[in-house]
């Protein structure tokens, strides 16, 4: 069945509108992530992916309806089997890569990674807080950017000829944490293009309610 045919028969055209762009690794080739609200007679489900026959890949998630006029063939596809990184990586070839570094200085902890997002846990000691014994807001700047980083260099195929550097961050620091606790840091794509990736960080308390939210580019030289 040609995609338009399908499109005419399950969805209602409104408008367009790109949620995420990234590189799927197994195809070499783009992943366009697409915000899309699915008709009741929809079969796909709102975790579906189509792959089309030009390796574009659209993702349907409600809230959205999406709009396409273009014809290609497609198959569905899993999101969830699809995995970004370049490398295999295990947590504890993190840590090592972390040794005598500000993340082992902060004693960030890296805890798990998925197909498409890194996780690390920081506590909140004397090394993190600032004078009224609460989080430091450049220490979550730090974890954001530590995990923005890792992510970054686990997409360079080829790290001798090409590195990750930042290049810009900010923070929204929305809530404090004392010491004693400890915080949690996730890293998920917004941008994987040729020379820069942006990176979204949500920083979370042991209640997971929302310390910081911060947005990170980094340039690929």
């Amino acid at each position: 069945m040609r995609l338009q045919t399908f499109l005419n028969r399950n969805l209602s055209f409104t408008e367009l509108r790109i949620f995420e762009l990234k590189i799927d690794s197994s195809l070499s080739n783009y992943q366009i992530l697409l915000r899309g609200a699915l008709s009741s007679n929809d079969e796909i489900g709102s975790s579906s992916i189509l792959k089309f026959s030009n390796c574009l890949i659209f993702k349907f998630s409600n809230h959205r309806i999406l709009k396409l006029s273009t014809s290609f063939l497609f198959q569905s596809q899993n999101l969830s089997s699809t995995m970004i990184w370049k490398h295999e990586v295990s947590l504890e070839g993190l840590q090592n890569m972390s040794m005598n570094t500000m993340v082992s200085y902060l004693d960030i902890e890296f805890t798990e990674i998925g197909n498409d997002f890194i996780i690390a846990k920081m506590p909140i000691s004397e090394k993190t807080v600032q004078p009224m014994r609460i989080l430091h807001g450049g220490a979550s700047v730090v974890l954001a950017e530590t995990l923005g980083s890792v992510a970054s260099t686990l997409l360079i195929e080829d790290l001798t000829e090409q590195q990750p550097v930042g290049l810009e961050i900010n923070a929204n620091h929305i809530r404090s944490v004392p010491e004693g606790l400890y915080v949690t840091g996730k890293v998920n794509p917004i941008h994987i293009g040729r020379t820069t990736h942006i990176w979204n960080i949500e920083i979370r308390n042991p209640e997971d309610k929302i310390v910081c939210i911060s947005r990170l580019t980094m340039a690929i030289r």
